[in-house]
């Protein structure tokens, strides 16, 4: 029998960062904060219980099915990059029309292109002290676009964004990492 195992958990509100898969966020691109929300981390598995003929207990559990792990949140600043992302769009489909009357920002939207696969990173504030940070690097994640938002007053200045983790063979297969500052076994 094949179940499927569903997690999810909500951190705070974080700031977040984009850089090039591989890189080590010398230089990323700062996407600012997320709303007060928060942000949603959601992981799902398929596994598959095989018992033994003798016995009536389980011998062992297998991972059967795809993993999955999203993050969604919504960024704070009404910003063409962030809207850009909220597409499904790189950060770079963002054109400064400097010689238009007035001058603008052209975020491109549609249209068939390859994946465009970053390495993220989440910054959150400890509760204890504003110095230090839980850091949550995920290795390769893609943007999608089919978080859906409804644009109000209310919220109009949020950005939906998620993005779906990608297991990255560069760092063993593995989605990320989760570093708590100042922390100590």
């Amino acid at each position: 029998m094949a179940t499927t195992i569903s997690n999810r958990i909500r951190i705070r509100a974080a700031n977040v960062e984009l850089d090039a898969v591989g890189g080590n966020f010398s230089s990323p691109t700062d996407l600012g904060k997320t709303s007060e929300d928060g942000i949603e981390i959601s992981y799902e598995t398929t596994e598959k219980e095989i018992g033994n003929a003798q016995e009536p207990t389980i011998d062992e559990i297998f991972d059967i099915g795809p993993q999955r792990l999203t993050i969604k949140c919504a960024l704070q600043e009404m910003k063409a990059t962030h809207l850009a992302l909220a597409f499904g769009q790189d950060t770079t489909d963002v054109t400064d029309n400097t010689t238009a009357t007035p001058p603008n920002l052209q975020v491109d939207i549609g249209g068939y292109r390859a994946p465009v696969y970053k390495a993220l990173r989440l910054k959150v504030p400890q509760v204890t002290t504003a110095t230090l940070y839980d850091i949550f690097t995920f290795y390769k994640v893609k943007v999608r676009a089919a978080y859906q938002q409804t644009f109000t007053y209310k919220n109009e200045r949020y950005i939906p964004v998620e993005f779906q983790c990608v297991q990255d063979p560069a760092n063993s297969n593995k989605y990320g990492k989760i570093e708590i500052e100042g922390a100590s076994a």
